[in-house]
């Protein structure tokens, strides 16, 4: 089991954060989080085009918490993240 940021080490996580919806696209039902606290450093791009209702519940600016399932990443995978240069 590891965690879907690559250099966060498991044990310097905060699963329990919140987290700041900053962005959303009505389009492609994507939404921008970035996290709080010890997580401040990192963003995490959700899918939520097969939770419609959930989507809708979301708006730029609100602070929630996401479930920890959705950070983890399954060791048999080989994940490759996607990354934006600036």
């Amino acid at each position: 089991m590891r965690l879907l940021f690559p250099d966060v080490d498991i044990q310097d996580f905060d699963f329990k954060e919140l987290w700041l919806v900053r962005a959303v696209n009505d389009e492609s039902k994507d939404v921008l989080f970035e996290g709080r606290g010890k997580n401040i450093d990192l963003e995490v791009v959700l899918n939520y085009a097969t939770n419609e209702d959930g989507f809708k519940l979301l708006s730029v600016g609100e602070l929630i918490v996401l479930s920890p399932h959705q950070f983890i990443v399954d060791d048999t995978e080989d994940y490759q993240p996607k990354t934006e240069l600036f």
